[in-house]
């Protein structure tokens, strides 16, 4: 089913309404300048919490970056959650990009795991800061992981999308108040299409392509 698309993000409704109420308010009573710096941090939340649309490509195999990021570091590695031979996307996200989390993969989220970092799994490597990951699966067996490690704000990522859940490639699946790294861990075999230093929008950008076997 389609997702209603809102410039603002939800996540950021009840903020920025109490923030409009409260320069109303000030303004009414005490008078226009009095309410300009609450009505400057309005401005700075709608910034914060902007949301726009993303045109997701119509690459049915292709992997997308979950956030506006930028390539970190591109390597093999065993995937610490699956316990498999993958490729891991290190993505490092822009301070100043949307905040947005969306869904490398269409497919069914199979599991996630919360505090990634301090639950009982044990890797094969470390997982870093690593607070949120999901398990997305293909209708055809692929395994994509993605990892969020917040850059500043220290708590749960806040997600839209549960486990036993379908998703859609680059459909919006939660958001992180000012940003996070992240990891996207990939099939061995996929094709990457990117290289360390390339920018990234997330939901857009394609990051690599499922190989499939003939």
């Amino acid at each position: 089913m389609p997702q209603r698309h809102t410039l603002i993000a939800k996540e950021g409704w009840s903020p920025i309404f109490s923030f409009v109420l409260l320069a109303f308010l000030l303004q009414y009573y005490f008078g226009f300048f009095v309410a300009i710096p609450t009505g400057v941090v309005v401005l700075v939340l709608l910034f914060l919490f902007r949301d726009p649309r993303r045109d997701i490509p119509a690459t049915p195999l292709g992997i997308v970056a979950p956030m506006d990021s930028t390539v970190v570091a591109i390597e093999k590695i065993m995937d610490p959650y699956l316990e498999a031979d993958t490729l891991r996307i290190q993505l490092r996200g822009r301070a100043w990009g949307v905040f947005t989390v969306r869904s490398p993969m269409e497919g069914k989220v199979n599991k996630q795991w919360f505090n990634a970092v301090m639950n009982d799994i044990k890797p094969s490597v470390p997982v870093s800061d690593e607070y949120f990951a999901q398990w997305v699966q293909s209708d055809e067996g692929d395994n994509v992981i993605l990892a969020l490690a917040p850059r500043f704000y220290k708590k749960m990522p806040l997600c839209s999308v549960h486990s036993g859940e379908r998703i859609g490639q680059g459909q919006r699946c939660g958001f992180i108040p000012f940003g996070a790294n992240s990891t996207v861990y990939i099939p061995a075999n996929s094709h990457v299409e990117v290289r360390v230093g390339d920018e990234l929008t997330g939901g857009s950008s394609i990051i690599a392509l499922l190989v499939r076997a003939h």
